[in-house]
């Protein structure tokens, strides 16, 4: 997300939550103050970089600007943070306080890591040290996740491709074809990365983290960058569906853990 994005407000789609108890509350002493959120993804409505502004006035009013869209609402103090309500949907956020002082947005997915603060600058330092840890955070996925054996969509596969990532290591072992009867090559091409086996200690190199969806619960993730074994390197992409699935696909192939 980094948002609570235009998509949260003007469509109303991130997290719309029951009313609740929300009296005998903790104030936030946000009025007369300014969130800010920088986008560390990129996405249809917004590029990496993107600053998120949500304005407090004196009263129970905010105003969100991200530089491309508005909104406006009212704002209450809520038991785990601020609760905002779009006066354009009449949908219903809750930024959730942080040990850091920093905001989350509740209900997104946490590989998003959108954080507001009331510094602009803490703002640019967070998001430029989570995009700096993108690597650690895509070994961490791996290394936590189970993957199926390959499916690449060819009909003629005796024995799936299987990738497994342990302590830093990885181990791939090549799937195996029958050519017999079949005019089109099965499988992957003999000096496809996919075509031999690798194992050792493994890299990874993020270039681009893409969030898929209109800015709403449903958006999943996307990590796109390279892996390295050795002297070879393949790109991949890693996908954190919103059912918590996860898909990471090479080439063709694409390897599925189930949670």
């Amino acid at each position: 997300m980094r948002s609570m994005t235009r998509r949260t407000f003007i469509a109303a789609a991130l997290c719309c939550i029951a009313a609740g108890s929300l009296t005998g509350c903790k104030k936030s002493d946000i009025a007369g103050k300014t969130l800010y959120s920088v986008s560390a993804w990129s996405c249809s409505y917004e590029d990496p970089g993107d600053v998120t502004r949500i304005v407090f006035d004196e009263g129970n009013e905010y105003h969100y600007t991200d530089g491309k869209d508005e909104d406006t609402g009212t704002w209450m103090d809520g038991d785990e943070g601020i609760v905002l309500t779009s006066a354009t949907s009449g949908g219903v956020t809750t930024l959730n306080r942080k040990d850091d002082g920093s905001y989350a947005v509740a209900g997104e997915n946490a590989v998003f890591g959108t954080r507001f603060f009331l510094d602009e600058d803490d703002a640019k330092t967070y998001s430029s040290q989570f995009v700096t840890d993108a690597p650690k955070q895509v070994s961490k996925i791996l290394e936590s996740s189970t993957f199926s054996g390959g499916d690449g969509g060819w009909k003629s596969q005796t024995k799936p491709e299987e990738i497994d990532f342990t302590d830093g290591k990885l181990n791939y072992q090549k799937g195996e074809y029958t050519q017999d009867g079949y005019f089109f090559h099965q499988g992957p091409d003999d000096d496809d990365w996919l075509a031999s086996d690798h194992s050792g200690k493994y890299k990874v190199t993020v270039t681009k983290m893409v969030r898929n969806g209109y800015g709403g619960k449903s958006d999943w993730p996307s990590f796109r960058g390279t892996l390295a074994v050795g002297d070879t390197s393949t790109d991949f992409v890693l996908d954190i569906k919103s059912d918590e699935s996860v898909v990471l696909t090479i080439g063709q192939v694409k390897f599925t853990a189930t949670k």
